[in-house]
């Protein structure tokens, strides 16, 4: 698969400040392609993909659920989209009638002030928190105004679709989406395939949550559900099991060389994740993996 675009190595707090601004190679080079672009994954379930995070769609007789809506500047490109859909299934409305938040990243919440004024906005009580709070809170249009402690479910187009919030994961108020039905799985950004993962530490992931997590949705899953990503290809279940695995083997690592009293330093200068070089996409390198493997494990 392609990799992002290497970006410069800054510390740990500056890249998640900047995290929903990086581009992707990807990105760049489909500067001619449609901003946004949809595909079909499985039964009523669509794939909306362009700059952010994958957005999936359930478009039926009961309108059209959406789950993320990445930047407030793409919303008019992922409305189009979304018109074209409500056409193909005959929809007398296009806008959305739900939307969920997997998480308060930039990236999967940006467009939540444009459509937030007809959908009614699901998330995590710790997604409204942290959007309504800090230096450049969400106005009011985007704040979710359904929330949920443990999870919750919606009954549409002919499925049962459960929102599952999965702790201290990849941030403190993450939901896998799954679409029962249609035996498809969104991750959130607890799928970074092929890649390795952010965790954001600073508000409420974990290492041991994020595995948990993957762990959840192995579990909520099978051997023929469709996984849709935060980032990356839609896959199946070995991919989100390689990614559950390197963490927990980088995990290992990192603990074992604690143990020996080495540094963060000597990790990255040891090469002690080299043989996963190729997970590697810059915004998050092999040192900045390592890093955050040893940032969590001394919070311990």
């Amino acid at each position: 698969m392609q990799r992002p675009l290497l970006v410069p190595c800054f510390c740990l707090g500056l890249l998640a400040a900047a995290y929903p601004l990086l581009p992707t190679a990807a990105e760049v080079a489909r500067q001619d392609a449609p901003a946004i672009e949809a595909s079909h994954v499985r039964a009523d379930v669509h794939l909306l993909t362009g700059s952010g995070g994958n957005i999936a769609v359930s478009a039926g007789p009961d309108g059209l659920l959406m789950i993320d809506d990445k930047f407030l500047n793409l919303a008019g490109d992922i409305q189009s989209a979304l018109d074209a859909l409500a056409a193909d299934h005959e929809l007398e409305v296009s806008t959305p009638r739900f939307l969920v938040n997997t998480h308060m990243h930039g990236d999967h919440t940006g467009g939540n002030p444009a459509f937030g004024t007809s959908a009614t906005i699901l998330a995590h009580d710790n997604v409204r928190a942290r959007l309504a709070s800090g230096d450049d809170p969400m106005e009011a249009a985007g704040l979710p105004v359904v929330t949920y402690a443990e999870g919750a479910a919606l009954h549409m187009n002919g499925q049962r679709i459960d929102l599952v919030h999965v702790p201290t994961a990849h941030t403190d108020g993450d939901t896998l989406v799954h679409f029962r039905g249609a035996n498809v799985l969104h991750l959130g950004d607890l799928g970074f395939i092929g890649i390795f993962p952010f965790i954001d530490l600073g508000r409420g992931g974990s290492v041991d949550g994020f595995v948990a997590g993957l762990d959840r949705a192995l579990e909520l899953g099978d051997a023929d559900t469709l996984f849709v990503p935060g980032h990356g290809p839609v896959c199946g279940p070995d991919e989100v099991r390689a990614l559950r695995d390197m963490l927990v083997e980088g995990q290992r690592r990192v603990a074992e060389a604690i143990a020996a009293g080495q540094s963060a330093s000597y990790m990255r200068q040891a090469g002690i994740l080299e043989d996963y070089a190729e997970w590697d996409w810059g915004f998050i390198s092999t040192d900045a993996m390592i890093q955050t493997l040893y940032d969590d494990a001394q919070r311990d």
